[in-house]
This record gives structure tokens, C-alpha cells and sequence, in this order.
């Protein structure tokens, strides 16, 4: 049986093998040579399926009850847009709260590019403390 190649079933796997910390099944959703961004921090940038299976090991291996819920979810064309809640807990016991979207390109069933946007929640002092500091740094 040959798994569906729409983007958001590819997501769909995806999602189960993060709720499942399934690494290979993981890792089997990525293309050989995925290239990932982070535009928010550009030296994450990385290539290659090698780098995907080593940042999830480490994140399967240090937060047990690792889970991941989809918020939001669309397609385009090639392109999945999904957002997402990740939570868990770390070794130390501080919880992993982190929100965002990820866009991901996919071609023959497997993800060949993805632009992250995933951040830990922070609550801060509010709408006109953030706005201040992106106007004056």
C-alpha cells in the first residue's frame, strides 16, 4: 500500500510519529536532502535528513511525554501549512510550552523544505511593551 502524497496526510504523519516519538517513522517523513529554515534565526539553517534525525532524538529522548496538537492546518498546491502546540516535560521538570507555524514543501509523499516558526510561549508585560521593544530595540 502506497501512503498518500497530499501534503497534509504527509503532515498527518508526521504529527502521529511526534505523538508516538516514533524517530524512524519520524525521520521517514523527510526527504534525503530537506533543507530547513528559520528566518527568525537564520543560523539554524540546515540540510539533509542526517541533522532532522539527530534535533528529534534528542527532543523524543529528553521529553518523555513529548505531544504534539495541530491548531490550525492547510494546504496549497505542494506546500502544508500547519500550526502547532508542542508541550512536555524536560528532564530538569520545567515544561516545554512552544506555539507556532511551519510551512513545508512536499513532493512524492515526503517533505522536501520547511520554514519554521515555532517559539517557547512567554508571557510578557504585554501588547505596548512588545511593541515598544521592536521600535526601539
Amino acid at each position: 500500500m502506497t501512503e498518500s502524497a497530499f501534503p497534509l496526510d504527509v503532515i498527518a504523519r508526521l504529527n502521529a510519529a511526534m505523538n508516538r516519538r516514533d524517530l524512524k517513522g519520524f525521520v521517514a517523513c523527510f526527504d534525503p536532502a530537506y533543507i530547513s529554515d528559520q528566518p527568525a534565526h537564520p543560523d539554524r539553517h540546515f540540510r539533509g535528513v542526517e541533522q532532522v534525525e539527530r534535533n528529534w532524538s534528542m527532543m523524543f529522548g529528553s521529553l518523555p511525554d513529548f505531544h504534539a496538537d495541530i491548531l490550525s492546518q492547510t494546504e496549497e498546491g505542494s506546500v502544508a501549512w500547519v500550526e502547532w502546540q508542542w508541550s512536555g516535560t524536560r528532564a530538569d521538570k520545567s515544561k516545554l510550552n512552544a506555539r507556532g507555524v511551519c510551512l513545508f514543501g512536499v513532493d512524492n509523499g515526503l517533505i522536501k523544505w520547511g520554514r519554521l516558526y515555532m517559539e517557547d510561549v512567554s508571557v510578557g508585560d504585554g501588547v505596548e511593551a512588545a511593541v515598544d521593544s521592536l521600535a526601539k530595540g
